[in-house]
């Protein structure tokens, strides 16, 4: 499970880049489906979140304080 936790908070980070971080998301994303033979982008993803949210732990969203060095104000949780 924390894995899970540590991708989505990685996949968050890149995604808030400058500079490409979306088209490097959607890179990495595309790759995966190949890889697992997807029909669809973040279909494992979404699937990895539907399950847990009828879980007790459930889908969390945290609220970073927004500061400087950060690049991101939200990071969401699975667990």
């Amino acid at each position: 499970m924390k894995s899970r936790i540590v991708a989505i908070e990685l996949l968050t980070i890149v995604c808030r880049a400058p500079e490409f971080g979306n088209s490097r998301v959607l890179e990495a994303m595309t790759t995966v489906r190949i890889l697992f033979g997807e029909s669809v982008r973040f279909k494992f993803l979404v699937s990895v979140l539907n399950s847990n949210i009828t879980s007790t732990s459930g889908l969390e969203i945290e609220q970073r304080p927004k500061k400087k060095h950060l690049p991101f104000d939200y990071v969401f949780r699975v667990g």
